[in-house]
């Protein structure tokens, strides 16, 4: 490839294609009769005379600033003006801008370092149809909300302002994955995936706990259970199962403290029970009451105080007790 040289010094002609010799060229801000310099040379040090008068062969070194334009007066030696010209000036930099060796369709050019003198290719293009594309953006300035952006450069940020939160994150740990079956009535939740505190409480009903139940009337759930050993020594008894109940206080025969692992929202719940001896036999049965010996019963809502009996007896030990506890 080859390109057009600029003329290193300028010539000018008279009318009869003569050299200009001592001619005079006048040299103004452009639409004005304001003096405007030339220079000698390209480093623009040195200002050419106003006018600059052209040696016998017509030339001078003639350079003009980078950001000025000009508007020019030709005269020859005795005065005589041959033409004028307006607006003069010329391309910005110091040397050829260049290009790369094969370029992308519809790419966006840039500059590759400071110098300005060197185009090459980006990432980002301009269709034909005006449609913009690029393979990543970093934004360093927000798109307000009211001219339809996010008000923000990063994505927490985008979904704060947009109400989003952090629901714009959840992911399978949060719901689990959901399939529907080709017929579309068929939907499966992983079993891990939905907890208690998933649920809202409104939308929990008798029909979804068991599908068991008829009517209309509400269902409520057993909020404690426990089975312990009553008998032994020692401050605690032995549990065998239970469900939120962290431990049984022995407070003495026959009397005990069911401890809830999670306190109960009051002390307004309802407690049952049975108790049995050895085997759990019916002739070794035995009842379970709320009510010590003296004084009221002892409800909170971290725990209950119970009693067994024998039928027609005292408070005894058994080694069978069961509590449970609905609220």
């Amino acid at each position: 490839m080859a390109i057009l040289t600029p003329m290193p010094v300028m010539q000018f002609f008279d009318n009869n294609g003569d050299p200009l010799a001592g001619g005079r060229l006048y040299t103004y801000e452009a639409g004005t009769t304001t003096p405007l310099a030339t220079y000698t040379d390209e480093g623009g040090g040195t200002a050419n005379t106003n006018p600059v008068i052209l040696d016998s062969a017509g030339r001078a070194n003639i350079w003009v600033a980078t950001t000025d334009l000009y508007y020019w007066e030709l005269e020859d030696s005795a005065g005589n003006q041959l033409w004028t010209a307006d607006n003069i000036g010329q391309l910005s930099g110091t040397a050829d801008v260049v290009g790369p060796a094969s370029s992308t369709d519809n790419a966006v050019v840039r500059f590759d370092g400071v110098t300005g003198k060197i185009i090459q290719n980006s990432s980002v293009t301009i269709s034909d149809a005006g449609a913009v594309s690029a393979t990543s953006l970093a934004l360093t300035t927000a798109l307000p909300l009211s001219s339809g952006g996010t008000g923000s450069t990063t994505a927490s940020g985008a979904r704060t302002n947009l109400g989003l939160g952090a629901l714009a994150t959840r992911g399978d740990a949060d719901y689990g994955d959901i399939t529907v079956s080709a017929s579309g009535a068929t939907w499966t939740i992983d079993t891990d995936a939905v907890t208690r505190t998933k649920i809202i409480n409104a939308a929990v009903d008798g029909t979804k706990l068991s599908g068991a139940q008829t009517g209309d009337a509400p269902v409520y759930g057993i909020r404690a259970w426990v089975s312990f050993d009553g008998t032994g020594a020692g401050a605690t008894r032995t549990i065998r199962g239970s469900g939120n109940v962290g431990s049984v206080t022995d407070n003495g025969t026959g009397d005990y403290t069911i401890n809830f692992t999670t306190v109960m929202p009051d002390a307004n719940y309802a407690v049952a029970g049975a108790c049995g001896g050895a085997g759990g036999t019916s002739t070794n049965g035995g009842i379970v009451v709320c009510f010590p010996s003296s004084g009221s019963p002892i409800y909170t809502a971290s725990g209950v105080q119970i009693q067994t009996f024998l039928p027609g007896g005292g408070a005894t030990d058994r080694p069978y007790v069961s509590v449970w506890v609905v609220r």
